[in-house]
């Protein structure tokens, strides 16, 4: 389907941040590219949630950080928190007030022959405003629209087009065969797209990368043997509950968009709640271990209220239970990040444990 010329057509494997960022900043630079996702839309759950300054300098550039920072639910939260429970005081706290606190102690230990020449300011603001808390569906919406609204002609996405096969089969070409997942009677259900480049951000289990028989890498082994995998790179199992419930009433004074995360450290287990949107959606997520306890995808409802309740120190009123499931923390980098003319992106060629964001954010700069 040569709807573009040769040279100038980039096939993108899927439509995450890393894919729709790539599009973008493709379609910038007038280079036309088509996203092929494999799920049949958006993901539904948040996942990621933390934007950081150096990756909204990068959307800033593509013209999506106004809608990014005026979305619904986004916000700058300005604090971590550490309890016993959410409604008991808080053990520690870690913001903006206390970071700063931490750089100037470190300056002020500097000998003066290795203190800078000119003078630095512990807090030193970005080009844009910061980090910016954003629930990864709204941000996937968000981009795509600027995408089509920006681009029209330039890049689209196809959801439900799993990429089979990536075939380089020349020096200047390579062969995307693709199934469409689901189609109607009258379309083909397996087809070809020709392109000079591929950009592989299928994700951690990347077809792509293991097609390519590209390996990952973990130094799992040598900083944590404990770990539950670690030749797997498999640092520990996760459960995660996604929840609607209004919790501000536990939000600090002085802070109505409420903690980045609550870290929670009770008797029957510990973890940390997620912040989405500075009011009523959370994501929960406990440590579990296969084999010793049932799967999260076997809990009840019962079973998530009762552990959001333990997290909470009280089962707080109206709570929607949105989604439950697993997953892996895991600690791995491919050998390469390019085989030819097929390069990888984001999670495909690198792992990282959640704290700090840095999924996302790597997979976009990446990218750029």
């Amino acid at each position: 389907q040569p709807s573009v010329p040769l040279h100038r057509r980039v096939v993108i494997v899927g439509a995450g941040p890393s894919g729709l960022a790539a599009a973008l900043c493709l379609a910038e630079h007038g280079v036309d590219a088509v996203i092929l996702e494999s799920r049949d839309a958006p993901h539904e759950f948040p996942s990621a949630h933390v934007i950081t300054g150096r990756t909204l300098e990068i959307f800033r550039s593509v013209g999506a950080y106004d809608s990014l920072a005026r979305a619904e639910g986004a916000g700058r939260p300005m604090e971590t928190v550490w309890v016993h429970q959410v409604a008991k005081p808080a053990l520690a706290v870690f913001g903006r007030d206390e970071g700063r606190e931490v750089l100037q102690a470190a300056f002020a230990a500097c000998p003066p022959e290795e203190r800078p020449s000119k003078s630095v300011q512990p807090h030193r603001r970005h080009a844009v405003e910061g980090m910016l808390n954003l629930a990864q569906p709204e941000g996937e919406r968000i981009l795509a629209q600027v995408l089509a609204e920006r681009h029209p002609s330039r890049a689209h996405v196809r959801f439900g087009h799993l990429v089979e096969v990536v075939t380089q089969d020349g020096e200047d070409s390579v062969c995307v065969t693709v199934s469409r997942q689901g189609s109607r009677s009258e379309e083909p259900k397996k087809y070809r797209i020709r392109c000079r480049f591929v950009v592989a951000c299928d994700g951690a289990g990347s077809r792509i990368r293991g097609s390519l028989g590209i390996p990952l890498e973990t130094t799992v082994p040598q900083i944590q043997p404990a770990a539950y995998d670690p030749e797997a790179g498999i640092i520990q199992h996760h459960a995660w509950i996604y929840f609607k419930c209004d919790l501000s009433c536990y939000f600090r004074q002085g802070h109505p968009y409420g903690p980045s995360l609550w870290w929670f450290h009770t008797p029957s287990g510990h973890g940390h709640i997620t912040n989405y949107n500075g009011r009523d959606e959370w994501v929960m997520h406990t440590p579990f271990f296969p084999g010793e306890e049932r799967h999260p995808n076997d809990w009840s409802t019962e079973d998530c209220l009762a552990r959001i309740a333990s997290a909470v120190g009280e089962r707080p009123p109206a709570i929607d239970i949105r989604g439950k499931g697993a997953w892996q923390m895991t600690c791995a980098v491919a050998s390469t990040y390019r085989a030819g003319r097929v390069f990888l992106a984001g999670d495909a060629c690198h792992r990282f444990p959640p704290s700090g964001g840095h999924g996302q954010n790597t997979g976009v700069q990446d990218v750029h």
